[in-house]
């Protein structure tokens, strides 16, 4: 994931003490729009899940959930309207944590039940309004094998916040286990003063000059991509979604990242690149956009705060097939270099470019890369190693989500899909 921005020179941002009618940042706002559009759609739940092997002392699991929230508390955020706007108050309540326990089941049947109990409850849509917008469950294989799970809103959360919150966790339940008393410090920034920061990050000639690139540069971007779906779009999508696991072989993630070198590129735009080929084959259609996160946390103080700053930026290669692999990739980095000089919000490239808009579908893009870094970190709770585990049924926000990171000698990740128009047929070929 990329960060686009930097707050170098932007103003000292006052960090906000009402717990009340917060404003919400442009992405928040949309997701917000969509949430009212349709209150069932579970496509932007975020899901983690850990297997730990040890012995979890619950009461300092507890513990440790219940500081972090409150040092990051806008994880008690709900989102109520005033005046017919939408805004953020902070709720505090007691952290919930539902302990449930297949011990007495048979192992195999145990492990079968933990992944079925974790997949259904990450698929459960948030009421934004009440909340509470997120749920943990510690569920219990064996007095030594444990399973963490937590299903958290995206409004709330990103990408960033899961790897950052695997650290929280980590460091303060090892400290409470040694007897190490945490200092809550009060964060300087929470996610609401984001606002302020989006605000301040470009000026109005920039702003103009950059939504004018972006009216130039996907003109006539076709609004859906042609892809060979096994299924018609439905009027009322259901946003599941399943995941399959990718490890590119050692020998090939090698010399990947041998060719990047050569190219002065990195790994995730030679990914890219041959993302776009991939794309182009599989569809007989040489005009491909493809969805980009970036962190767009502004500010160094951000990089300590849970909450929703990602953005997802347009990247629209056309894909001339008498190019070879090398040409491919040079074009497919100066794409995504300008991608980032002419960075918006998301909001505001579809302001400019208006596109052609189809009921139910994502302006611009329907697939999506995320390149991760650092996303193998496991958890550390005083020595009893988690390790991150994929839950196979869940959601999907978008047709088709690469998720791709380095692990070791290794290129691994997922490709999440909708089961609404996906078989995993379908992907396993792809």
């Amino acid at each position: 994931m990329f960060n686009i921005l930097s707050a170098n020179n932007m103003k000292k941002i006052v960090h906000l003490t009402d717990l009340a009618n917060l404003p919400l940042s442009s992405n928040q706002q949309r997701l917000w729009i969509l949430s009212q559009q349709d209150k069932s759609d579970p496509s932007y739940n975020i899901h983690m899940a850990y297997h730990l092997e040890g012995e979890i002392n619950v009461e300092t699991l507890n513990k440790s959930l219940e500081l972090i929230f409150e040092k990051q508390f806008a994880l008690f955020s709900v989102f109520r309207q005033r005046d017919g706007v939408p805004c953020i108050n902070i709720i505090p309540k007691p952290v919930l944590v539902e302990l449930i326990d297949f011990s007495g089941l048979p192992s195999q049947s145990a492990r079968e039940e933990i992944l079925s109990f974790a997949g259904e409850k990450s698929r459960i849509p948030f009421d934004l309004e009440n909340g509470p917008l997120y749920r943990t469950y510690l569920l219990k294989e064996s007095d030594k094998s444990w399973f963490f799970c937590m299903t958290i809103h995206h409004i709330i959360f990103d990408g960033f916040s899961r790897r950052l919150f695997v650290q929280e966790l980590s460091r303060i339940y090892s400290n409470l286990t040694l007897g190490i008393n945490e200092s809550l410090k009060p964060l300087k920034f929470q996610s609401y003063d984001f606002v302020a920061l989006e605000k301040e990050a470009i000026s109005p000639e920039n702003e103009k000059k950059n939504a004018e690139y972006w009216k130039e540069n996907l003109k006539d971007c076709p609004p859906e991509l042609k892809f060979p779906y096994d299924f018609p779009r439905s009027n009322n999508p259901t946003g599941l979604g399943s995941k399959e696991l990718i490890q590119i072989s050692r020998e090939l993630s090698k010399k990947l990242r041998t060719l990047s070198l050569e190219m002065n590129t990195s790994v995730f735009k030679t990914l890219l690149s041959i993302l776009g080929i991939l794309f182009n084959k599989s569809t007989g259609v040489n005009d491909i956009c493809i969805g980009i996160p970036v962190s767009n946390r502004r500010s160094k103080d951000s990089f300590k705060a849970f909450g929703f700053f990602v953005d997802t930026l347009p990247v629209r290669l056309v894909i001339d097939e008498g190019n070879d692999l090398r040409k491919h990739i040079s074009y497919s980095t100066e794409v995504f270099k300008k991608t980032l000089q002419y960075s918006l919000p998301f909001d505001k490239i579809v302001g400019a470019a208006n596109p052609e808009r189809i009921p139910g579908l994502n302006p611009f893009f329907q697939i999506c890369f995320s390149w991760i870094n650092n996303f193998t970190i496991p958890m550390d709770l005083g020595g009893i190693t988690g390790k991150r585990i994929t839950v196979p049924k869940g959601v999907s926000s978008f047709d088709i989500t690469f998720s791709m990171w380095e692990n070791g000698d290794f290129i691994e990740g997922e490709i999440e899909y909708n089961h609404d128009i996906l078989k995993r047929e379908t992907i396993i070929r792809l």
